[in-house]
């Protein structure tokens, strides 16, 4: 019981240091991966959330989650803690981040509660979840870029088919082409070259130019050509006409 009470106050003492330096050291991870190790991720606060249960029936490939149906280890921020190696998976069609957490008698299946998930990282993936109930860019979306000005995300979509075979019904998911939008001054905006003027008017040239940039790129290669244009954007300086 001593040792237990000991690693408990240990614990508490680098996650306080943690949230102050916000560093992410390969100490601390492995400390925290041995406190979930000794207490089980069931006593820590992923085991808040609400017990999910499958609603559709998937039989091949064309399933709802990112990449894939099956649980893969994830680094979680959830409820102002750091979780590491936790079986995730996302599904792009409810947009829930669900988790599989083992009790000492069954292993229960969680999506997580979306006012306080932050952001997890699946297949070394960054996403981040804008909590914000009152509008409409409330969800999850995937990070393509982070700074201290601005963040570029992308939101992953899926559509749904009913399919009914034999007397039985599954569901297939289509991917549908992404969108992008930009969180700068607190506000997520589509990524348009009027939002982005508006958000960059000292940078009307440069914008335009990126922008028209981007729009001529092939498919496959526009993601990367916004990047590049908020890229652009952020390391010219403000006052320049460029």
């Amino acid at each position: 019981m001593s040792i237990r009470i000991f690693l408990f106050f240990l614990l508490v003492t680098i996650t306080s240091s943690w949230v102050r330096s916000q560093e992410t050291s390969h100490d601390y991870v492995e400390v925290y991966k041995d406190f979930d190790s000794i207490f089980g991720l069931e006593n820590t606060s992923l085991f808040h959330g609400v017990e999910y249960i499958e609603e559709h029936r998937m039989v091949n490939e064309k399933q709802k989650f990112f990449k894939t149906r099956y649980f893969t280890k994830a680094r979680i921020e959830y409820d102002g803690k750091v979780f590491y190696d936790v079986p995730a998976k996302y599904s792009i069609w409810d947009d829930e981040l669900l988790v599989s957490v083992e009790g000492k008698t069954r292993t229960s299946i969680f999506k997580l509660l979306e006012n306080r998930l932050t952001r997890f990282n699946l297949f070394s993936q960054e996403f981040v979840n804008i909590y914000s109930p009152e509008s409409s860019f409330s969800g999850i979306y995937e990070l393509l870029l982070e700074n201290s000005l601005i963040q570029v995300l992308k939101k992953h979509s899926v559509r749904e088919k009913k399919i009914s075979e034999n007397r039985y019904i599954h569901y297939e998911f289509e991917p549908v082409t992404p969108k992008y939008f930009f969180l700068y001054e607190g506000e997520v905006k589509e990524v348009t070259r009027k939002n982005i003027l508006a958000a960059f008017p000292e940078q009307t040239s440069l914008v335009r130019e990126k922008f028209r940039i981007y729009r001529n790129q092939p498919r496959h290669l526009q993601e990367q050509s916004i990047v590049n244009m908020f890229e652009s954007i952020i390391q010219t300086p403000k006052n320049s006409s460029l």
